[in-house]
């Protein structure tokens, strides 16, 4: 069986952060505003590298989930990791936000 070729795009596109009034609410019973608002940078940032170079599918239904959940997911693991937690807690955070 072939695997799936997916085509992507390679841009300089960026959007802003879904659900962010909902990441804020549940990052407020973890951290302190000032924390909240540069941590929630570090997110948008890796969602953007991650939304420039998101698969390109024709499916509106799919396009939506991609950007709205797996790409936001994904951007707070990453962001969690580089913030020093492990990948069992990044995951386990991330899980439970979502």
């Amino acid at each position: 069986m072939q695997p799936i070729q997916l085509e992507t795009r390679a841009t300089a596109e960026t959007r802003e952060l879904p659900s962010q009034a909902s990441l804020r609410h549940y990052l407020s019973q973890k951290r302190g505003t000032a924390e909240i608002e540069a941590f929630m940078g570090r997110v948008q940032a890796v969602y953007n590298g991650l939304y420039a170079q998101r698969p390109a599918f024709d499916n509106q239904q799919l396009r939506t989930h991609l950007e709205n959940n797996i790409l936001l997911g994904l951007a707070l693991y990453r962001a969690l990791q580089a913030d020093g937690q492990s990948p069992a807690d990044a995951y386990t955070e991330t899980r439970d936000y979502l």
